[in-house]
């Protein structure tokens, strides 16, 4: 196997304090590679339609994400493409640490209603590259999006799991500065790649707060792909 070259440690801000990664590996253009499916989508999301320049523009997208944080899914090209319709019409479709929000995006295009999208990440950054990747702005985009950190409860609290009838009515997405307001009225709950992050007390937090999100109607779930570490 070839080895993977490295650059020393580097320490990255991550909420309230900082994280340390040893060996952090270069970027590698050599393993970019799109499916058809993929890159028809990116093709549509980003008006891009020749392959060179598309791949110019989503490497760029990487490298910019890379030094904001050095996640496996950003050196990998893991956007993870997500195949979800449209479930009920007031659906909110929730993706924590959603980095570049790629699934959102292709859920939209899959005819998920934009509107009810929010994507969140303790990174501002990555959503506002989530732009610059698919060349849109605030106003193109429908969806929505809020940065902070999960851990804390102004943020994201924990609230009793909802049971019974829909709980009161929808809040305006557009005005969300936590996702508390969203107690339960989620529909999906997406964490992918997000919990390992976490020590194991913090996933326990995490996990009792997230089930607090979701919607008691019929069909609501929380879901959550974790990487094997090595």
């Amino acid at each position: 196997m070839d080895s993977v070259e490295t650059s020393q440690a580097d320490t990255f801000p991550f909420g309230h304090s900082s994280v340390q990664i040893v060996d952090v590996p270069r970027l590698d253009p050599s393993i970019y590679s799109l499916t058809p499916d993929e890159a028809e989508f990116f093709k549509a999301a980003t008006g891009i339609n020749d392959d060179n320049m598309l791949r110019a523009h989503i490497l760029r997208a990487q490298e910019e994400a890379y030094k904001v944080a050095p996640y496996p899914c950003i050196y990998d090209f893991a956007f993870d493409i997500l195949d979800i319709g449209r479930e009920r019409p007031d659906a909110i479709f929730l993706d924590l640490g959603c980095c570049f929000s790629v699934d959102l995006r292709k859920l939209a295009f899959d005819g998920f209603p934009a509107r009810g999208i929010i994507s969140s990440d303790i990174k501002k950054e990555f959503l506002e590259l989530s732009h610059f990747l698919c060349r849109t702005s605030n106003d193109m985009w429908a969806g929505h999006s809020i940065s902070g950190d999960l851990l804390d409860p102004e943020m994201l609290s924990v609230a009793p799991v909802m049971r019974g009838s829909k709980v009161g009515s929808l809040p305006d997405l557009s005005t969300l500065t936590s996702l508390n307001p969203l107690h339960g009225h989620c529909s999906v709950v997406y964490a992918s790649c997000f919990l390992h992050l976490f020590t194991e007390e913090q996933q326990l937090h995490l996990a009792r707060a997230l089930v607090g999100l979701l919607s008691p109607e019929p069909g609501s779930l929380k879901r959550h792909n974790s990487r094997r570490k090595h």
